[in-house]
């Protein structure tokens, strides 16, 4: 089976959780849970790829694998700012991650997870287990206590762990990376039946106010925006002791629910680069493709899971609440083949004339006006009827995918679901959006990064035209460029 055209995906096996997200020297690495044995969920260990662009990928040797603590789960990576003792060195790569006692899960006891780490002096090529491993033991209120994402406070001049644990994020610190003492929790609402996952927490500059605002990120595998898998996000501050909702941003809380990262199914358990040097305005992400309702049964070879293309998130406003605002990784510029100009008047149906390159890997950047009296509708298909399609309906605000028409062969009935309707504002009848299209992927930006769609696809033959429809009783205007993709 052809392998995705420019998103990572693993040599072979089974692949979720991006983990330990450092650059360094120029590369960028990415490691992530990995099953090496089957395209099935297996025994964890840490796989290793590095890039220098995001786009091309080396892969190199399992980083960590299991022994007699347990699997290997989630976690994260830092650079040891100072020497600790003699196992963790000055300028050391330091990998958290959970332990999962397999035996103990069977058994049903309530201490299975418990937090270890590793280190490496060569850039990641090999990895020492700490010897007091395990460095933070599960004190017993819930098994689901894992996920570690530790990072540098500077305010405080400590270090911090963000840990998820059953419905909530814990928070702990530590002068030397191996003792760790508890802080405080956070839950959203504090009596919520949702397993969080893979929490983690930044600080970001907001770019309308100025203002340093920390943001929150926990993934939790079912009642996410779709069905089943999401990412939700929290604004607030952090003081180095406890995280805390912004007061606008709890207010839209309470009166709309969840915030999601991403509004589509299919953007799970991600999490952001260490190191990058980034401007305080901006972290970049990546996340796993994938939702649990579905994960083991897409119709793949001998391998299995793809990660999204990378992306940048920055912090805005919109009416006063703090907004995540995500778009694709400027990386993406680099792969375009060629430009094609789109001007478009539509008052009906309209195929446009485009490469037939552009549906296997392609992007399409477009800006739409007179929406006012108008709804638009974007159909890629095939000669054989595979369709996937994009609504968006100006008079009550609303965009809504629908895929179940994209192979013939049902992969799950989540899978073929139509999407619940995604809400996005019209500005004064216009609507942005940019979208990358590879081999079994469609990931959609509304409004230049006010909203984030991402889902898998897997047609019975590739998709090879496009179809513009305008349902409604006015001329809508379409124009952009599109540009067919290098592939790796």
């Amino acid at each position: 089976m052809k392998k995705p055209g420019f998103h990572y995906s693993p040599p072979i096996g089974w692949m979720n959780d991006p983990n330990g997200l450092v650059y360094r020297d120029g590369l960028y690495h990415l490691f992530y849970q990995f099953h090496p044995d089957d395209i099935i969920w297996g025994p964890m260990h840490w796989a290793h790829a590095t890039s220098p662009d995001l786009i091309h990928w080396t892969d190199l040797a399992i980083a960590l694998s299991p022994d007699s603590f347990g699997y290997i789960f989630s976690g994260n990576i830092v650079i040891a700012r100072e020497s600790y003792g003699e196992d963790i060195r000055k300028d050391d790569l330091v990998a958290f991650f959970t332990h999962h006692d397999r035996q103990g899960f069977d058994q049903k006891t309530s201490r299975y997870e418990r937090q270890s780490l590793a280190t490496s002096s060569d850039g990641g090529e090999s990895w020492r287990k700490f010897p007091g491993n395990p460095v933070l033991g599960n004190p017993g209120e819930t098994p689901d206590f894992r996920d570690p994402n530790v990072f540098w406070h500077s305010p405080t001049q400590q270090w911090i762990m963000c840990l998820s644990v059953g419905n909530s994020a814990h928070f702990y610190r530590s002068s030397n990376l191996t003792d760790w003492e508890f802080l405080s929790a956070f839950a959203y609402p504090v009596e919520n039946d949702r397993l969080w996952e893979c929490v983690s927490l930044f600080p970001l500059r907001n770019k309308d106010t100025q203002e340093t605002q920390w943001v929150l990120l926990q993934s939790q595998t079912l009642q996410g925006p779709q069905n089943g898998s999401g990412t939700q996000y929290y604004v607030g501050h952090f003081d180095g002791n406890s995280f805390s909702l912004d007061r606008h941003f709890e207010d839209y809380l309470v009166k709309n629910g969840a915030v999601w990262l991403d509004w589509g199914p299919d953007n799970y358990a991600g999490m952001t680069w260490e190191n990058t040097a980034d401007e305080p305005e901006k972290k970049l992400f990546i996340g796993w493709m994938s939702n649990w309702m579905y994960a083991d049964k897409t119709p793949v070879a001998n391998w299995r899971g793809m990660m999204t293309f990378p992306r940048e998130l920055t912090l805005g406003t919109i009416n006063e609440r703090p907004h995540l605002f995500v778009e694709f990784a400027e990386q993406i510029g680099s792969i375009r083949k060629q430009e094609i100009n789109v001007n478009e008047s539509l008052v009906d149906r309209h195929k446009l004339d485009l490469p037939k390159e552009l549906f296997t890997q392609g992007e399409l950047e477009l800006e739409i006006s007179g929406l006012d009296n108008a709804t638009l509708t974007l159909e890629f298909g095939n000669i054989i009827g595979n369709k996937f399609t994009i609504n968006y309906d100006p008079q009550v605000e609303h965009m809504t995918v629908d895929r179940s028409l994209a192979r013939q062969n049902s992969i799950d009935d989540t899978f073929n679901d139509v999407s619940r309707p995604i809400d996005i504002t019209s500005k004064n009848g216009r609507l942005s959006l940019h979208i990358l299209i590879d081999r079994y992927s469609v990931e959609i930006i509304a409004n230049h990064g006010e909203v984030a769609m991402t889902y898998l696809v897997f047609p019975d033959e590739e998709f090879d035209q496009l179809f513009l429809s305008n349902n409604g009783t006015g001329k809508i205007n379409l124009v952009g460029q599109v540009f067919p993709l290098e592939t790796n």
